[in-house]
């Protein structure tokens, strides 16, 4: 992945294909798509969100017990 992909201060224009969306009123709106190993997946923010305590609890159910809410955060 290109370094600069790597830190939260993106420069999309040198991963970006240039290609724009006609939208109402013929107008042109800039459309991000990325062009490196991953495509705009790449480009894109992400986010991680840690799932519910009954989704681990549920997991745990079935047999995993180490899949607990508490035994999983750390």
């Amino acid at each position: 992945m290109p370094d600069d992909l790597r830190n939260t201060w993106i420069s999309l224009v040198d991963h970006d294909w240039g290609y724009s969306a006609k939208v109402l009123n013929d107008r042109d709106l800039p459309y991000p798509r990325g062009r490196t190993i991953g495509g705009s997946t790449s480009v894109n923010g992400t986010v991680a969100m840690r799932g519910s305590p009954a989704d681990f609890e549920a997991w745990a159910a079935k047999g995993n017990d180490e899949w607990t809410f508490e035994l999983v955060e750390p």
